[in-house]
């Protein structure tokens, strides 16, 4: 999902390659060991299918780590 054009085109960071995708992932892994909250992973109810993501996860901004909401 991460690496499709048509999803990413309003992200601010852009299309992900496999690498940034790992990154991704490890970071929402870290939030839930460090925060106990991240990323929830969105699936069709009929067919069980990934959809897409939504949730909050620590963001700097500028010197101070905010809460950010995010969804894809």
């Amino acid at each position: 999902m991460l690496s499709d054009p048509e999803v990413m085109k309003f992200s601010v960071r852009g299309v992900c390659d496999e690498e940034a995708t790992r990154k991704f992932v490890d970071w929402c892994l870290e939030c839930y060991a460090s925060q106990g909250i991240g990323p929830w992973a969105f699936c069709e109810k009929e067919s069980g299918h990934f959809i897409g993501f939504c949730g909050i996860g620590p963001e700097l901004v500028g010197d101070v780590e905010e809460f950010n909401l995010g969804r894809v």
